[in-house]
């Protein structure tokens, strides 16, 4: 939480990037494990959040082999 009480936007941002990486890179398969990293991250606010616990889902949406979105 930043001081005004609201969850930090960086925080947001990290779980943003991890959760992001991790759907665009998952293969299923444990032994088939792939890495990315991030090229570019923007982050537009709409509006403050709500509640203290914040939940992610990312879908890979398209892309290539190499680079994804």
């Amino acid at each position: 939480m930043g001081r005004s009480g609201i969850p930090h936007g960086g925080g947001q941002a990290v779980l943003l990037d991890t959760v992001m990486g991790n759907a665009g890179c998952f293969t299923g398969d444990a032994n088939a494990q792939r890495c990315t990293l991030t090229l570019s991250l923007n982050v537009s606010f709409l509006s403050q959040s709500r509640g203290q616990i914040l939940f992610a889902e990312g879908w890979r949406i398209g892309g290539e082999r190499g680079i994804f979105y």
